[in-house]
């Protein structure tokens, strides 16, 4: 497959030691087999076959499912450029695991013209990302990212009494002229402003690429409505978990409609502080004259009725009023406000402010996902001498493409992580899942049609694991609601 011969790297420090380039087929990226997997059994392929398909199919070579697991499984192993497809296009890993050919045809020449030749070339990637960018692509691209998830969480958790979705924003950081791109004062950098839905499973059901200026809480109700209706069919009660950012009556009253309850945090005023002033100094001063432990901080919480000329309802509202935590230097102590719909009988203050505090979860699975699959939004109008104009502008649309790819790749991952925890008891990050699973020195065997896959031994004892749970999941009924 075009490998290279001959030394390539002597060390200095040791003259017995060097480098050669192997003509062995070898590949590190192993776990794109693992992945492809998880993706038919999790539906992809369906979600591939609802997307619209402009191209006249006599003269398609790369079949869009093709094209899409290449997009999503180069974004899994951590490889974000499209570019990375023509610098993999002959890897064995990647070659089988994205065709739809048996046995080791994907590795041989092609025997025709239409048949693909390994991975498609950045810009066939390119104009396939432009053509899922129709509004139609985009918006089934979102319902196949949501449905996915729920399959997942259907196969591996069950139907659960509560699912608690957190939603929230986070800033994307460009370095271009994108479509879309803006300052944010908030985050001061230049950038997108995406929206997020994440369940406390840790998956994603939900991405919307918007503006880097616009507020944390336009079009969230767009967003929300076909994720709240999927999730509400894998429980018995939903809850959401937003931040100050979201506090609004329309929403709340929005959320009460549709028998969602929710939790928020509400941001600081007087009006609040009147409310609970007086106890407050009560419980300031009763900390002062009794010191905790070692300096360890303490909480007390009080609940109280609230109504703003803008809420369309009188909600529960919960004041919550930190100790410094003197180990940390801290000088003053921390009160804040939740509101909730829901009940007493549902959940006491302290139950409330614990649902709360385990936003912080959310947060780190959010942080994993920019930090770990880190999808870059980098498709810009580029306009040449003499083409035809286009139809609508380039850009925005594409970007939302890589967003929800992306998001797609985490959940493939996730799924892979919470199959390992299942066969060994012990949690992962996304990116050790990576690291210790999916990026594996092998070595590629191949004998009449039959490929083998050897695996540094290093990596062995998780792969063992994961066989042994794979095959339940795999084979579990589709759609086994």
């Amino acid at each position: 497959m075009g490998e290279l011969n001959g030394m390539q790297f002597r060390a200095k420090f040791n003259g017995s030691v060097r480098v050669e380039a192997s003509s062995a087929a070898l590949t590190e990226d192993a776990g794109a087999l693992i992945l492809r997997d998880v993706a038919d059994s999790l539906g992809l392929r369906q979600a591939a076959e609802s997307l619209v398909d402009h191209r006249k199919q006599a003269q398609v070579t790369h079949p869009l499912y093709e094209l899409m697991l290449s997009r999503i499984l180069l974004l899994a192993q951590g490889l974000q450029d499209q570019d990375d497809a023509d610098r993999l296009r002959d890897d064995p890993a990647f070659r089988l695991a994205v065709s739809e050919r048996g046995g080791d045809r994907a590795l041989l020449p092609p025997k025709h013209a239409q048949e693909p030749d390994g991975l498609a070339s950045q810009p066939t990637q390119s104009r396939a990302t432009a053509m899922l960018g129709s509004e139609m692509n985009r918006r089934g691209l979102a319902r196949n990212l949501c449905d996915m998830s729920c399959e997942r969480m259907r196969r591996q958790v069950g139907r659960r009494p509560r699912i608690i979705l957190d939603v929230d924003s986070f800033p994307h950081e460009t370095y271009g002229s994108q479509e879309g791109t803006a300052y944010n004062g908030h985050y001061r950098m230049e950038g997108y402003h995406p929206l997020i839905a994440i369940t406390d499973t840790g998956d994603i059901v939900g991405v919307m690429l918007r503006p880097g200026n616009v507020h944390t809480a336009r079009d969230v109700r767009q967003f929300l409505t076909p994720i709240l209706t999927a999730l509400q069919e894998e429980c018995d009660e939903l809850l959401v978990r937003i931040d100050a950012g979201y506090a609004d009556g329309k929403l709340f009253a929005w959320l009460a409609e549709r028998g969602v309850r929710f939790v928020t945090r509400l941001r600081k005023n007087t009006a609040l502080h009147r409310t609970i002033e007086n106890w407050e100094t009560q419980v300031l001063a009763n900390w002062a004259a009794c010191p905790s432990e070692e300096g360890r901080p303490r909480h007390a919480t009080r609940e109280f009725w609230h109504r703003v000329k803008t809420w369309t309802k009188v909600l529960r509202v919960v004041a919550v009023v930190v100790e410094r935590d003197t180990r940390q230097g801290e000088l003053f102590h921390h009160t804040f406000y939740l509101a909730t719909n829901l009940a007493r009988p549902q959940a006491t203050s302290e139950t409330i402010l614990e649902t709360y505090r385990q936003r912080g979860t959310a947060e780190g699975h959010i942080g994993e996902f920019k930090r770990v699959i880190a999808p870059k939004l980098s498709s810009v109008q580029r306009i040449r001498q003499g083409a035809p104009p286009r139809k609508r502008r380039v850009g925005m649309a594409e970007n939302e493409v890589t967003l929800l790819l992306a998001a797609i790749a985490y959940e493939l991952v996730h799924a892979v992580r919470c199959l390992l925890e299942q066969a060994t008891g012990q949690g992962m990050s996304l990116g050790g899942v990576r690291e210790r699973v999916l990026k594996v020195a092998t070595s590629v065997v191949r004998h009449a049609r039959a490929v083998t896959f050897r695996i540094a031994s290093s990596k062995v004892a998780l792969w063992t694991a994961l066989a042994e749970v794979m095959p339940d999941f795999l084979n579990a009924p589709e759609a086994s609601a």
